[in-house]
């Protein structure tokens, strides 16, 4: 088993780039709890990508980057950017553009620019979910975020993208059908390239929407095998692929 260490996020769960704009700034980042609204979400998104166009939120990060890849790994004694237990490096989890596209995209070419420079064993990757189902407002662009990485990456929320909402969906053919497109899309532009892709996430809820660990999944298994079944057909053109998250039968 080998290892992609993310170094940073999108999203509050971590701190991800809001924490480094505090750190850099001075100013608190939006308040997100469990019961965030639209308008909260909005307000965290503009915060965090203010990381990318803000010098002294970088600076410290490309700091925390040298210092994890010179670490020496406390069990076989390696430093990390040579330890084989580490197949890449992903610059961040779900990064999107948004009104910051220039300063975006020069903070991958400048971060897996340092990357490379520190360390010539392993892979590097942006960490990008894609277009999504919104591509105006996210503002990513598959093959101009990955011209200075390794691999590409994509996540697939149908939910999020308003594919499928479990608590009225009787099957996932509509769910499955979106996925399908929006990765032979992803394969379109990681093959004129000339890098493979690598599915990260994909995932819908339990039936019903509900949390329990007892709800059904037979829905959720229909998505899982199906998506499976897909990307096996694929697998001279996919790397690979993760369902996220795996709660209980």
């Amino acid at each position: 088993m080998n290892a992609v260490l993310i170094l940073n996020n999108m999203w509050a769960w971590s701190g991800g780039f809001a924490s480094y704009v505090l750190w850099a700034t001075g100013e608190a980042p939006p308040r997100m709890g469990p019961d965030a609204t639209d308008a909260d979400w909005q307000a965290h998104q503009d915060f965090a990508s203010r990381f990318y166009g803000t010098a002294k939120a970088v600076e410290i990060w490309f700091g925390y980057i040298r210092q994890l890849l010179g670490r020496r790994n406390s069990v076989n004694g390696r430093l990390y950017r040579e330890d084989p237990a580490i197949m890449a490096w992903e610059l961040a989890n779900e990064p999107r553009a948004l009104k910051k596209k220039n300063a975006y995209q020069t903070w991958i070419r400048q971060a897996s620019g340092l990357i490379k420079s520190l360390d010539c064993l392993h892979l590097v990757t942006l960490g990008s979910e894609g277009a999504t189902a919104f591509p105006s407002y996210v503002n990513n662009n598959l093959q101009s975020d990955h011209e200075h990485v390794d691999f590409v990456t994509l996540h697939i929320w149908p939910q999020n993208y308003l594919w499928y909402n479990p608590m009225t969906a009787r099957d996932v053919g509509q769910a499955f059908a979106h996925s399908k497109a929006y990765i032979e899309a992803a394969l379109n532009a990681s093959a004129a390239m000339g890098k493979p892709l690598v599915i990260e996430e994909f995932g819908i809820a339990r039936d019903n929407g509900s949390h329990s660990t007892t709800a059904s999944t037979k829905l959720r298994d229909a998505y899982f095998k199906q998506m499976c079944t897909f990307l096996a057909s694929t697998t001279s053109q996919t790397s690979g692929l993760n369902f996220w998250s795996w709660a209980g039968e």
